[in-house]
């Protein structure tokens, strides 16, 4: 993730994804294990899925109702919207990660 200074306070990710650290660990997850296609469509989801886990997780383990929850949500939901604005740059990272192996 990068630094977004005033922003994503709250949250165990301080900002966004870096895009050419994601495509570095996509290619080199390539090597281990290839994606499959269906998998491939499905990684902005599996990644807007693990931001909110951990982070709503993170959040949780300072008691049932933390004072900051409600700052946290809205920046967790920030975040699932980029998420959901940069799907397609994310599966075409994972595309030409499995491509360049």
């Amino acid at each position: 993730a990068s630094p977004w200074p005033g922003h994503l306070k709250h949250l165990v990710y301080p900002g966004f994804l870096k895009w050419e650290p994601f495509c570095r660990f996509l290619q080199g997850y390539a090597q281990a294990a290839a994606l499959e296609g269906g998998a491939i469509r499905r990684l902005p989801d599996y990644i807007r899925c693990i931001w909110l886990y951990v982070s709503l997780k993170r959040l949780l383990e300072k008691g049932p109702r933390p004072a900051d929850a409600l700052d946290a949500l809205q920046e967790g939901l920030a975040l699932t919207r980029w998420g959901e604005a940069n799907a397609h740059q994310m599966t075409e990272a994972a595309l030409w990660g499995m491509s360049a192996v």
